[in-house]
């Protein structure tokens, strides 16, 4: 059985497959990496773009930013009103 397994770690097929998986992996984790980072930033811009919309709403309409004591109000189920 040990001759067997040194012949089957020595054999060129055994080798070949060995580099191929690592190289699949590499580019693999590589490539997840970079989506990633990519999804990353896409998704940033994407905040701050809405971000910067929604201030701009409220300083179109000059709508009033609310304030901590109007967050904490008990929901009655009608609209803020808008002054």
């Amino acid at each position: 059985m040990v001759g067997f397994q040194k012949r089957v770690n020595n054999s060129l097929q055994f080798r070949l497959s060995s580099w191929l998986s690592f190289v699949i992996l590499t580019v693999a984790a590589t490539a997840g990496i970079f989506s990633y980072a990519s999804a990353f930033e896409e998704a940033n811009e994407l905040q701050d773009g809405m971000l910067l919309e929604v201030a701009l709403l409220f300083d179109q309409h000059h709508l009033p930013i609310p304030t901590q004591s109007s967050l904490n109000r008990p929901h009655t189920g009608e609209a803020p009103p808008i002054f």
